[in-house]
Formats: structure tokens, sequence, C-alpha cells
């Protein structure tokens, strides 16, 4: 289980990273790119990842795609009830690094 409080605080980890209202939720973005998303009703945040990757994550119990088109594409839910920090920390960077640019990317490996 991971808490809202430490979520917040590994995406604000994230070089670069800002976090803005996304129609009414919390969400954090890259030059304008959002990464992850909050549901704090629902306890889940919403990350970008591939669609290959979400198949990859996936395997874990706590994490799930979006049930709609949305999902399709890669975004993934994760359970913040289930999920732990290890496993937060690593799904997030993945959803980081996929919105950033190549020369952002170079900047930041």
């Amino acid at each position: 289980m991971i808490d809202v409080e430490t979520a917040y605080e590994i995406c604000l980890s994230m070089p670069e990273s800002e976090e803005y209202d996304h129609f009414g939720k919390p969400a954090f973005r890259v030059k304008g790119k959002t990464f992850l998303t909050m549901n704090l009703d629902e306890n889940w945040c919403t990350l970008k990842f591939t669609p290959e990757q979400q198949s990859e994550f996936c395997e874990n119990a706590a994490i799930f795609p979006v049930p709609n088109k949305w999902g399709k594409s890669g975004w993934t839910h994760a359970d913040l009830a289930i999920i732990n920090k290890t496993e937060f920390i690593a799904i997030t960077k993945v959803a980081w690094r996929n919105v950033l640019s190549k020369k952002m990317r170079e900047k930041y490996e």
C-alpha cells in the first residue's frame, strides 16, 4: 500500500515534473505531457504506458488496463491500496519516461 502523500512526493521527484489540475483531478506532467493522474475517490492512479508495457505490468494484481479506448492505447490504472512503494516508483518512472522527448531522455539517462 502507498499513501497519497507518498505518491505525490514520488511523482514530483521525477525531474521537471509538475502537478496540475486535470478535469478536477490532480495530475503530473512534463513539458505539457501527462504521465500520471490521481483518482483520490477511487484510490488509484492512471499511468501512461505503451500497450506492450501495459501487458507486462498487468501481471501484477494491483495494475490493470483502463476499461475503454484509452486502455487500448496503454493507459493503465494502479490500485494504491495494493501496490507497494517500490513497485509504484518503478511504474511511475516508466510512465514519466514515456512522455519525455528524445532530447530529455538523453539528458536523464
